[in-house]
């Protein structure tokens, strides 16, 4: 029976490319939660992993690291603006 990502269980570098997408979602959710609760370590730890070589290939060079962090960060601080009106 298909998943709901792919057409076809056989499609194996369609499902490494969707496993490499959620790797890098949930990336991006972990370092809103860790700006969000002020986790310095985890801050610090996950812009170290979005400026890794490692993102890089999951992202198969797509995205930019410093670009995610600054995007993450101004939508952050956007919300934490929003908050305080």
């Amino acid at each position: 029976m298909p998943n709901r990502v792919h057409e076809d269980p056989r499609d194996i570098d369609g499902a490494f490319r969707a496993l490499a997408c959620a790797v890098c979602e949930k990336a991006v959710s972990d370092y809103r939660q860790a700006l969000k609760t002020g986790d310095h370590f985890k801050i610090e730890t996950m812009e170290k992993f979005f400026l890794s070589e490692w993102f890089y290939q999951l992202s198969n060079g797509a995205v930019e690291g410093e670009a995610v962090i600054e995007e993450v960060r101004r939508q952050w601080a956007k919300q934490k603006m929003l908050r305080r009106s």
